[in-house]
């Protein structure tokens, strides 16, 4: 599958791995999920949050969005190209299965999927599952970062 033109920049108890945010970046009012823009699953998964989360805990912002780095100026792009995180209302970090872990437990009716990857034999499972995945995911599911000259925009809005 090629495309034509390039995609369009968009505007739009804690685990041991969970860290603190980084120095100078206040605490958001409210969840903010960090995913890859240019990744098709990535934008599903947050098209999928999106549509559930009625009481509207989740900020939504892809990590290539230049708000990521005035509002987060000490979260790594590398690190955040590997795996989703959010920063939480709280102030930490959660990346990975972690960061999923919280987001389920934020939905209405998945509250209980989250709980569950809350649990070391879980989540013990599930983190190399979602390494493996995140490492392929572009290259199994599309986006414009899987293409040759592949741009650092989002296709959120776009068919």
């Amino acid at each position: 599958m090629t495309r034509s033109t390039p995609p369009t920049p968009c505007a739009a108890a804690p685990p041991a791995d969970a860290m603190d945010a980084p120095r100078g970046a206040p605490a958001p009012a409210r969840d903010v999920i960090l995913f890859d823009g240019v990744c098709d699953l990535c934008n599903t998964g947050a098209a999928w949050v999106r549509a559930r989360d009625r009481r509207g805990r989740f900020e939504l912002l892809p990590y290539q969005a230049a708000e990521t780095a005035l509002r987060f100026p000490g979260l790594e792009p590398s690190g955040l190209a590997a795996e989703m995180h959010v920063v939480t209302a709280e102030g930490r970090v959660l990346r990975g299965v972690d960061a999923g872990a919280r987001v389920l437990r934020g939905l209405a009716g998945w509250g209980w999927f989250g709980r569950l990857l809350g649990w070391p034999a879980a989540s013990w499972a599930a983190r190399p599952a979602y390494r493996w995945l995140a490492r392929r995911r572009r290259g199994l599911f599309g986006g414009a970062g899987s293409l040759p000259g592949g741009g650092e925009g989002c296709k959120l809005g776009r068919p």
